[in-house]
This record gives structure tokens, C-alpha cells and sequence, in this order.
């Protein structure tokens, strides 16, 4: 009994100190995905493809509205905490989770680094780590189960076409998450910056949405696809929806 004892007591010191130990690891490599972001060089829009006078009046008007900036203010990110709960499927139960967030305005990207609980009444424990990212185009994805067993999310894949396809799907994935978070930093929406296209939204009579705008990422990251419709409130200015 006492040797069965003492087997467990080392059992469960050696799990805590291995989940431990890799939740170190973890925290480490969100580190250096997010001091990477960080030293990225910014995109060069010496030349950008849009003027003030050419951005939709509904746009103009936010402008105004969201940015009260000495002249020559750049923010170039920004840094957030999450609490809420969070769905894989429609059809699932909502399960709680804690996260924190860097928004990098330019260069374009983003690192969210989230604890999810596995199951909906259990917040604590066991949790999955969750890593999603996007850096210089590129998009990465990881999940760890309780710290320590990392699962592979994406598929290896023997057929050289078909990766291309799925890694240019799980990028365009990734623009469209920053395109929606960009108001977060909404400098980097300026045409000044020139990372985004704003165009206005044609309604069937013709005539410009009063309350809409096409909001796409500037064509040298070769995503077209990366585009949103923006419906903004008529009396705050500000964007109440976003769609895909």
C-alpha cells in the first residue's frame, strides 16, 4: 500500500512538473511569434492606391468620428485580453475561454494565444491551448491538449496541388479575421497606410449604400477573396456588422 502510494504521489508530481514545464514552452513560442510579428518590417505604400477624396462618404464619416489623433500618430499595435465563451459548431455547447491578443496595424497580422475549456461545465479543467496566427501572409494554427500533447490541425498532405489550395483557404482565413479586427487599430484602415481598398457598395437603383462599404486588402497580397461588407450605424458612425 505504501509503495502504491508513494508510485502515485511521484505520478502526480512528475505531471504537474512535465505541465508545467510545457506550458512554459508554450508561453515561450507565443513569445517569439509575437516578437517576430513585431519586428517585421512594415509594407512600403510609398504609393498608396487610394486617396481621402476617394474613400465611399459613409467611410469619410467614420474617419471622423473614430480617430482623434495629433497629425502624424501612428499606432502601430495593440494588445488585449478576452473573456466569453466560444463554439466549434452550431450545433455544440458554448465552452468558456481566456485569451490574450497582439494586433500588429503594420506590418498586417496578429497572434491569439487562448485557454478553452473542453467541456461546458468544467472552466478550469482540462484545457486546450489554442495558438492562431498570421505573419508576413502566412497563417499558422496550433492546439495543445492540458499543455502538453500538441494535436495536429492541419493535415499533411502527399499531393503538392492540394496543400497549396488548403494553405492559400487557412490564409485568406486568417486576412479575413484581421480585416475584421483592423477597427481595433483603425489607422491601418487609413488610405494612407495602404494595406486596404475601401469601395462603396451599389445598392439595385444604382446609387452608393448610405450605410455600407467594401472594405478589401490592397492587391499585392495577392488575396482577392479577402473582402468584407461593413454596415456602420447611422447615428454613431462607428461599424456595427460585419459579413464575408
Amino acid at each position: 500500500m505504501k509503495i502504491t502510494t508513494a508510485l502515485a504521489v511521484i505520478g502526480t508530481a512528475f505531471f504537474v512538473a512535465w505541465t508545467r514545464y510545457r506550458l512554459q514552452v508554450w508561453e515561450h513560442a507565443i513569445h517569439e511569434l509575437q516578437g517576430d510579428l513585431l519586428r517585421s518590417p512594415a509594407i512600403d505604400v510609398s504609393k498608396p492606391q487610394q486617396s481621402w477624396d476617394d474613400l465611399p462618404i459613409v467611410v469619410q464619416r467614420y474617419f471622423s468620428e473614430a480617430i482623434h489623433l495629433p497629425a502624424g500618430t501612428e499606432i502601430r499595435s495593440v494588445r488585449f485580453s478576452q473573456i466569453g465563451t466560444f463554439q466549434t459548431h452550431p450545433s455544440n455547447a458554448w465552452t468558456s475561454f481566456t485569451a490574450e491578443q497582439l494586433i500588429s496595424a503594420n506590418p498586417p497580422g496578429f497572434v491569439w494565444d487562448a485557454s478553452v475549456a473542453m467541456f461546458p461545465y468544467f472552466n478550469r479543467w482540462p484545457l486546450i491551448q489554442v495558438c492562431d496566427a498570421w505573419d508576413k501572409g502566412k497563417a499558422s494554427v496550433k492546439v495543445a491538449l492540458m499543455n502538453v500533447w500538441e494535436v495536429p490541425v492541419i493535415p499533411r498532405m502527399e499531393d503538392k496541388e492540394r496543400k497549396i489550395r488548403f494553405d492559400k483557404e487557412l490564409e485568406l482565413g486568417e486576412a479575413m479575421r484581421w480585416l475584421a479586427e483592423a477597427f481595433l487599430v483603425p489607422t491601418s484602415l487609413l488610405p494612407s497606410e495602404g494595406l486596404v481598398v475601401w469601395l462603396p457598395v451599389i445598392l439595385q437603383d444604382g446609387r452608393s449604400s448610405p450605410d455600407q462599404a467594401m472594405l478589401h486588402l490592397q492587391d499585392s497580397f495577392q488575396l482577392p477573396e479577402a473582402r468584407l461588407v461593413v454596415t456602420f450605424d447611422e447615428v454613431t458612425k462607428m461599424p456595427i456588422r460585419v459579413d464575408g
